[in-house]
């Protein structure tokens, strides 16, 4: 063993330590510190060791917008949902060269696309390593929101990564892991999956003595004005400027969903204080249904100047329910003009009045 090594494996054991020891440590990490290890060992006899792990939050586009052309992509998939496994070039070089060379090497990574066999390569062999962790990590009494992740098939692009996401935030773990008795490579593993894969692990903490943290715990709400369904190809052809139209009434029938999906309130979009604004409103219930006038007293109610005549709606005169009988101090409609910086109401056009004056 030469001095050099020595002394990377020396550093290694003394980081290892210190690290474990921080209160702030996170079990998982601490599982993939210890198991990583043993698994490399016994599957390829590999010398690795975890140097780092970082746990964050994190939304699609930001996800995919740090990716590099060499980088692997991966799905990574369970029941409960659909996230992306990212492997930098040094971490696929460092696991095909064990596989086939037997060793690791410090020669540089070649620079060029990975390919399906790398893939087919790299994900049983991490797959393994994601057994382990998870069967060592239940063992102390974890409940890994990862159980049943796997990778998968190899993504061609961030273009196709972006479609086989669904649009939300993402937990994203990154492991930084040595590779080598020297650490002759330092590779990246990236995990992501949707952050709503820890509902089922708060929920079973809102019963246990974690109830205060997790009842104070922030709650992502959106706010849907419309949802679309259009063919692949049109939907790949959309660019900055193309307008997806919708339809007037749905201002007042915006749907307030948690990042899941699951609908909780419906509200309607205004703005307030020169920001656009969501005003909750109560869910409408059907009345009786109308009863039909007798034949005989159709004519009388619709002549000129008969009783009731005057609650007739003309077509082209119909203006826009108050709610409770009376305008809404708080939350005003949409201007038809644009507001200052405002780039989305400044495309809005302009509603043309009717020849009374009246706006539509």
């Amino acid at each position: 063993m030469t001095a050099d090594t020595e002394a990377s494996i020396l550093r290694k054991m003394v980081r290892n330590r210190r690290e474990a020891a921080r209160p702030d440590r996170a079990t998982l990490g601490q599982a993939w510190r210890a198991q990583l290890p043993r698994s490399a060992d016994a599957g390829l006899g590999l010398v690795a060791a975890l140097s780092s792990f970082e746990e964050g939050r994190t939304s699609r586009e930001s996800l995919l917008g740090g990716l590099g052309n060499c980088d692997l992509m991966l799905s990574f998939e369970a029941s409960s949902g659909r996230g992306l496994a990212v492997l930098d070039p040094e971490l696929v070089t460092g696991l095909i060269e064990v596989q086939t060379t037997g060793m690791v090497t410090s020669t540089p990574k070649d620079s060029r696309p990975p390919t399906g066999t790398d893939a087919a390569l790299t994900a049983d062999v991490l797959n393994r390593w994601l057994v382990d962790v998870e069967g060592l990590y239940t063992d102390r009494g974890g409940d890994t929101p990862l159980r049943g992740y796997r990778l998968g098939r190899k993504i061609a692009d961030t273009r196709a990564a972006m479609l086989s996401l669904d649009d939300g935030g993402f937990i994203v773990q990154r492991l930084v892991i040595d590779l080598g008795a020297a650490g002759e490579r330092t590779g990246t593993l990236t995990l992501a999956y949707p952050a709503d894969a820890v509902r089922a692990a708060i929920r079973s903490a809102s019963a246990g003595p974690e109830r205060g943290m997790v009842e104070a715990a922030e709650v992502e709400l959106r706010g849907v004005l419309m949802r679309l369904r259009m063919p692949l190809d049109e939907l790949r052809a959309l660019g900055p400027g193309d307008i997806l139209p919708f339809e007037p009434e749905q201002l007042g029938a915006v749907r307030v969903e948690t990042a899941d999906g699951r609908a909780v309130a419906k509200a309607r979009l205004g703005q307030k204080g020169g920001h656009r604004a969501l005003k909750l409103v109560a869910e409408e219930t059907k009345g009786p249904e109308p009863q039909a006038a007798p034949q005989g007293d159709w004519a009388a109610a619709a002549a000129p100047g008969a009783p009731g005549s005057g609650d007739l709606a003309l077509p082209g005169k119909v203006s826009p329910p108050e709610l409770d009988g009376h305008p809404d101090p708080e939350v005003e409609p949409l201007a038809t003009t644009a507001a200052p910086d405002d780039p989305i109401i400044d495309t809005m056009p302009a509603l043309a009045p009717d020849a009374d004056g009246t706006v539509p």
